[in-house]
């Protein structure tokens, strides 16, 4: 109790103090400078005024003893630092996106990529939290932007850790429109370059097909001949309210070109003819 009784008087030391300047500032306001009060003499065995309650509950050598902490039980801790195996199991995505979805998650998985490294219990978690967070995007990237995952872990008392990741996927989104402006420009063969994007109407806003879609047509143009055709910038507009979203993919054609005259300069391996055939 010594040291508790030391501590209170520093705090009342301290507290007198304050206390002290506190007055002083204030009488020094009223008599017109600071050094009128300083040089009033200070009675060291004056009552000091009554302290402010500080709200704070004075220690005792119980407290500091730990008396009050609760006791975690030995088998708690030694289980939330065991490192296990554990086993991965997704559900809720019957008939969803079909296996191009789980071949996706299995590819960018943490838990997948980690599985035949045993993890205590936060890591597990950590882990299958991250995963959460991915299938959770993938399902987005196949038009299902209501989806929602939740991971759940459970264990015996041995035996792997299963990790569960349920989703709800939610319904699935469609595009509503689908612009390509600008690709009337290419005339009669418009037609086939909107063929080549193969995204239309009603089909399901998936990341994917969008971005085959868009790697097709430049091919396409160049095909056809417009080796100068620019493709936008891709926007993607999506309507929670109705579920839709629409499309707008800006293509400049650049004119078709045709080969003229071919000429071969130098010894070659073949002749114009032939290369132009």
């Amino acid at each position: 109790m010594l040291q508790v009784a030391a501590g209170r008087q520093v705090v009342a030391l301290l507290a007198a103090t304050a206390l002290f300047y506190h007055h002083g500032s204030a009488l020094a306001q009223e008599a017109g400078g600071v050094d009128d009060v300083l040089q009033a003499p200070l009675d060291p065995s004056a009552p000091l005024d009554p302290l402010p309650d500080l709200g704070v509950d004075w220690p005792t050598l119980d407290d500091a003893a730990g008396d009050d902490i609760p006791d975690i039980p030995d088998a708690a801790l030694a289980d939330a630092t065991t490192e296990r195996s554990y086993t991965i199991a997704l559900s809720g995505l019957e008939g969803v996106a079909g296996e191009g979805l789980r071949a996706q998650f299995n590819a960018l998985s943490t838990l997948e990529a980690n599985r035949n490294d045993p993890a205590n219990a936060a890591q597990i978690d950590r882990r299958a939290e991250e995963d959460a967070a991915l299938l959770t995007e993938l399902l987005r990237a196949h038009g299902y932007y209501d989806a929602f995952v939740q991971a759940r872990a459970s264990a015996g008392a041995s035996g792997p850790v299963q990790v569960v990741l349920e989703a709800e996927p939610g319904p699935l989104y469609r595009f509503a429109e689908v612009q390509l402006p600008g690709l009337d420009a290419a005339g009669e063969d418009a037609a086939r370059l909107r063929a080549a994007f193969a995204v239309k109407a009603n089909d399901p806003v998936d990341a994917a097909a969008v971005t085959a879609g868009t790697a097709a047509l430049t091919v396409a143009l160049g095909e056809q001949g417009y080796p100068f055709a620019e493709v936008g910038e891709l926007a993607i507009t999506v309507d929670h309210a109705t579920r839709t979203a629409t499309l707008v993919l800006p293509v400049t054609p650049g004119g078709d070109r045709q080969f003229g005259q071919i000429i071969v300069e130098g010894a070659p391996l073949f002749s114009a003819d032939h290369i132009a055939t």
